[in-house]
């Protein structure tokens, strides 16, 4: 998005936010290519994401001016279904979605395999300040449905497709709080000395990690990290940065102890054996840095 914006300031000259004709024209001419060949290619590949575009909004909008009560019923259902998704998203029941509920929505689908990219810390700052429509720092119903009605595929299989994936997301984020809250209640006195456990051995990855003569983790060994897991075949929800800025609580560009400790411990799998396998792959991982 960064990309995104300095693109758009460069063509629009006199920044009043809007780009006319003549600093379209401008800026085209300056950039593109003096080749005939590679002008004509990159002319035409210009045309055809510009007819494709112009072409989206004419199938919608015939939609509506051919059967205007046929779209307000799919527009209504579309935005009932877009409801009902805001609702199991929002895990912790208060009737809004945070920013950490938007970021674990995300990461679960990067883990399920229905998004191809990582989560990166600008991107998903941008995505969630354009839901938060009126900017106070949380995303309601009304917010949520009109953002995603406006994105949804026009295609009806298409957009089917859209809602069993996110229903799907949400639903998984829903069992893995499920199974925390399960293992808290059942059985409070083991599950504090298996958390007490766990922590100790991921203070020992911590200690592994640091740098001689360093008393806190830094986004180099993080970056490491991150690599040394990909290397192993473990799929990630975030790159390295995104990972270091997360566990940055105190936004000192450092990680401590508490920070490193903590962020993990609350992202392990809560199912004793499956945690256990999870610090071993992380102490693997460690090793290979």
């Amino acid at each position: 998005m960064d990309n995104h914006n300095r693109l758009f300031a460069k063509v629009d000259r006199n920044g009043d936010g809007r780009i006319d004709r003549e600093e379209f024209v401008t800026f085209m001419y300056n950039h593109l290519p003096m080749d005939p060949a590679a002008l004509r290619t990159e002319l035409e590949e210009l045309l055809g994401a510009a007819r494709h575009l112009y072409q989206h909004r004419i199938e919608k909008r015939g939609r509506l001016w051919e059967n205007p009560d046929s779209y307000v019923e799919k527009e209504d259902d579309a935005k009932a279904r877009l409801a009902k998704l805001f609702q199991e998203m929002d895990v912790t029941g208060d009737g809004v979605m945070s920013k950490s509920e938007l970021f674990q929505m995300r990461q679960m689908r990067r883990e399920l395999g229905l998004a191809e990219h990582e989560v990166t810390v600008d991107e998903h700052e941008w995505l969630f300040n354009k839901l938060d429509g009126n900017s106070d720092g949380t995303i309601d119903v009304h917010e949520f449905s009109t953002f995603f009605w406006n994105r949804l595929p026009l295609e009806t299989s298409a957009q089917s497709k859209w809602f069993t994936e996110q229903f799907a997301a949400a639903k998984a984020v829903r069992e893995r709080r499920r199974e925390k809250m399960q293992q808290i209640s059942m059985a409070p006195h083991e599950f504090e000395e298996a958390k007490t456990r766990s922590k100790q051995r991921l203070h020992q990855l911590y200690m592994q990690m640091r740098k001689p003569g360093c008393d806190y983790v830094g986004l180099e060994q993080i970056n490491k990290l991150c690599k040394a897991r990909s290397a192993r075949g473990v799929r990630s929800s975030a790159d390295g940065s995104s990972l270091f800025s997360a566990m940055d609580v105190d936004n000192d560009s450092q990680i401590n102890e508490f920070e490193f400790v903590n962020y993990l411990w609350n992202h392990l799998p809560m199912v004793a054996e499956a945690r256990e396998k999870a610090i071993d792959d992380l102490g693997d991982a460690v090793l290979d840095m």
